[in-house]
């Protein structure tokens, strides 16, 4: 049977929203609600938050979640999940996003699953686009994906442009666009 580590980044100094992981959402942390989604997931072996931040570790101690402490000088998520598992026995690591609280725990579970075909190496989730205010939010990684559904790359840019056609309310009937749901496998 495959070992899954589900591993959290989160960092409080995020450019868009310094301190996010705690910021409050129902009477909990952001970061609690991603941890306690992500434990319901038989799969993981282990669920653990890796963060730079005294600030999120003692709230993580907090709820009774798993946590270590990475160097601050690393630039990414996936290089805190990679630090971290460097160090770590697993077949398949798992870099949920600190930022999803409202992730499911079937998605997760079916990210998860595709492992059970060996030549899978990589995984990702990704959602279509419905509505123009999602199409335009600059918040959102958008991902192009080529005609066996591989990922190309990801950006926060509106990708494809459609330059052909000037009102960007009719872009979504005219092309499939996507985002994507902040998980790594």
């Amino acid at each position: 049977m495959m070992k899954f580590i589900c591993i959290i980044p989160a960092r409080y100094g995020s450019t868009r929203f310094p301190g996010k992981p705690l910021a409050p959402i129902a009477g909990s942390t952001m970061i609690e609600w991603v941890y306690r989604r992500a434990r319901k997931v038989k799969l993981f072996d282990k669920v653990i938050v890796a963060t730079d931040d005294t600030r999120i570790m003692q709230a993580v101690h907090d709820f009774g979640g798993q946590v270590e402490l990475t160097p601050s000088d690393l630039p990414s998520g996936t290089d805190r999940v990679a630090f971290l598992a460097r160090n770590m026995d697993a077949d398949v690591y798992v870099n949920l996003q600190g930022d999803e609280p409202l992730i499911s725990p079937q998605l997760l579970e079916d990210v998860c699953a595709v492992y059970s075909d060996h030549e899978v190496v990589m995984t990702t989730a990704v959602s279509k686009i419905n509505t123009v205010a999602e199409l335009t939010d600059p918040n959102l990684v958008r991902v192009t994906l080529d005609n066996q559904g591989n990922t190309l790359y990801f950006t926060r840019a509106v990708i494809p442009y459609l330059r052909d056609e000037p009102d960007v309310t009719r872009w979504l009937s005219k092309h499939f666009f996507y985002r994507h749901i902040g998980i790594y496998t």
